[in-house]
């Protein structure tokens, strides 16, 4: 909205405002500026009577823009051109996937591993995500999806599960955002859990919450090690003493069949 002084009305299609003012309605897009010639001396404000949402396709969001701006077009002996720029704030929506990996000579790749996992303290589990995979949060929707097997890659009452190789990718975050997560039963089972965005490891607090403070794009990739070591002592110095013995035992057995042989032979003759 444009608003200038009641000399304005019948410039440029101005019509009489409240409180002795001109008033036009004019619609502005990114890049393509609308300009007003001829008008009358005096002082315009312009004001946005509303913003987009989110643009691009949804990949961005409105963060602020400014009120309003003024312009003096002078004076009937000093007459100025002038601009009047509003100037709308829009930033990137973030996305964060977490990945499991499973590793060791004794991890069991195909086993699902239960996560717990807030945003903003809003848990993420099949009662708060709908069918459309939206997580809503204070009127925003929180898109969650996942990749994978579906057996293992999937909402849970108390969160969800995944196991390697499979992902849940958040989606629709903002820069701020904090995501808490917890791998419920992997240290239980004889697994080291480390949660880490490249080769940053997250922090955890006493009851093993990893926190993420959204800050761009990222893949926290949870990772469980799992080893068994050789036994020493056992197969490489007893196997021998094993075989020697096998071989002694049947070595016992063709002697008392040798014995028992020949004594019958002897008696018999």
């Amino acid at each position: 909205t444009v608003t200038g002084p009641k000399t304005a009305v019948g410039y440029q299609d101005f019509t009489a405002g409240a409180n002795n003012t001109a008033t036009k309605q004019v619609t502005v897009t990114p890049g393509n500026p609308v300009t007003l010639n001829n008008l009358p001396y005096g002082t315009y404000t312009v004001t946005e009577a509303n913003q987009v949402g989110e643009i691009v396709n949804g990949k961005y969001y409105f963060v602020s823009k400014t009120d309003s701006a003024t312009v003096d077009l002078g004076t009937d002996k000093d007459l100025a051109d002038d601009t009047a720029t509003i100037t709308n704030t829009y930033a990137p929506y973030r996305t964060v996937t977490i990945t499991k990996d499973v590793g060791g000579n004794m991890g069991v790749t195909d086993y699902p591993f239960n996560f717990t996992t807030k945003v903003n303290g809003t848990d993420i589990d099949s009662t708060t995500v709908n069918t459309d995979g939206i997580l809503e949060i204070d009127g925003r929707k929180i898109e969650i999806s996942f990749t994978g097997d579906e057996e293992t890659a999937t909402l849970t009452k108390e969160g969800y599960t995944l196991a390697d190789g499979d992902t849940i990718t958040i989606t629709k975050l903002k820069d701020g955002d904090v995501i808490t997560l917890k791998e419920t039963d992997g240290n239980s089972n004889g697994y080291t859990t480390v949660y880490k965005i490249s080769e940053t490891e997250l922090s955890k607090d006493n009851d093993g919450n990893a926190t993420y403070k959204v800050a761009g794009d990222a893949n926290i990739i949870v990772t469980n090690e799992r080893n068994v070591g050789t036994p020493t002592g056992f197969f490489e110095d007893n196997l021998p003493f094993t075989l020697m013995i096998s071989a002694a035992g049947l070595a016992g057995i063709a002697l008392i069949a040798t014995i028992l042989v020949r004594r019958q032979r002897r008696r018999r003759e």
